[in-house]
């Protein structure tokens, strides 16, 4: 279901009105509001306008995830390689664990420290 609270998010973001919004979307400052509070709908291809607009997946748009980078199908690949991690870490020793979560985290900050 589509997350009009995003799309109001998002707008005021940007700093634009109902009616700016409206001027991009070609559409109505009352169709706008609707959308932004659930009481109507919207097509995937206005779906796929506003998510280029705003640079968010249309995933985002819809509730699906949190990040608005992020898409369903990304979310799910990242699950399974977590899980993975995580069934290989409970095998070892619990030191061991901890020596090499800390190499992982160490690794992390140097590569990404805008994380």
């Amino acid at each position: 279901m589509l997350s009009g609270d995003r799309i109001r998010k998002l707008r005021n973001a940007r700093g634009y009105s109902l009616r700016d919004m409206a001027v991009i979307l070609e559409m109505t400052p009352s169709h706008i509001s609707k959308i932004e509070r659930n009481e109507r709908g919207t097509s995937v291809e206005m779906l796929d306008v506003i998510s280029k607009h705003f640079k968010v997946t249309v995933d985002y748009l819809m509730g699906k995830v949190d990040d608005p980078q992020l898409t369903v199908e990304t979310k799910i690949k990242i699950e399974e390689e977590t899980k993975e991690l995580y069934d290989i870490l409970e095998k070892l020793p619990p030191e061991r664990r901890k020596e090499i979560m800390d190499k992982v985290l160490t690794y992390v900050k140097i590569e990404h420290p805008d994380l």
